[in-house]
């Protein structure tokens, strides 16, 4: 799975991305480590704990995450699914005459 580069937002490097050598504002995915974490993601999701998926996580991609940064980002990611979930449907609500129903 492709993951999509994202924008800097400060001088901190997300856990999983490396700096486009092209553009310093851009940030590119490390292949390897995302389908990683989306793997992880998976076993959080099976019942593992995040203290032992952060263990396999750092042993599986050599580079360290701890487990309360792993929380955090699952956190953070699924804050931002429910957000822009509620500006869909918050678009869908107001404005129902620009929806089209090619579906």
């Amino acid at each position: 799975m492709t993951h999509p580069s994202i924008k800097r937002r400060n001088r901190l490097t997300p856990w999983g991305y490396t700096q486009d050598p092209d553009d310093p504002l851009l940030l590119n995915p490390i292949e390897d480590l995302q389908d990683a974490y989306d793997q992880a993601k998976e076993y959080i999701k099976a019942g593992c704990s995040y203290r032992d998926t952060a263990k396999w996580l750092s042993a599986t991609t050599e580079t360290h995450i701890t487990h309360v940064g792993l929380f955090q980002k699952i956190k953070q990611e699924k804050h931002k699914a429910r957000c822009e979930k509620r500006k869909l449907d918050d678009f869908k609500k107001y404005y129902p005459e620009l929806i089209r129903d090619d579906a």
